[in-house]
């Protein structure tokens, strides 16, 4: 899938579940949105909410499941901000080139 194929699905999924508005700052926004692109099939990974047990911190971390090892990875314990669709898609790719690369080099 090309980054702009990807970008108008993202654009699709933020005009169904946000009504157009989402707030790329919003680290709960960023959880939704990433929940419905990974259920959507576009990452085969996961980006989701983490806080600390007294509700003070909130940060993304970035998951995925590694069927050589049988293990969930913790890929990004903080996975950033992001300020528009394009950075999001662009994560998207990067991170997938990155966990294939890695998992091409793992030997078991």
């Amino acid at each position: 899938m090309t980054k702009q194929e990807l970008q108008k699905k993202i654009k699709k999924i933020i005009i169904k579940k946000f009504d157009n508005e989402c707030d790329f700052t919003s680290d709960s926004d960023m959880d939704l949105l990433f929940c419905d692109i990974e259920q959507d099939g576009l990452m085969d990974f996961t980006v989701n909410g983490r806080g600390d047990f007294g509700g003070t911190d909130y940060w993304l971390q970035t998951e995925y499941y590694s069927k050589k090892l049988q293990k969930t990875i913790i890929w990004s314990h903080d996975t950033g901000s992001f300020d528009d669709i394009e950075e999001v898609a662009d994560f998207i790719i990067n991170t997938t080139k990155e966990i294939r690369a890695f998992e091409k080099k793992l030997t078991i």
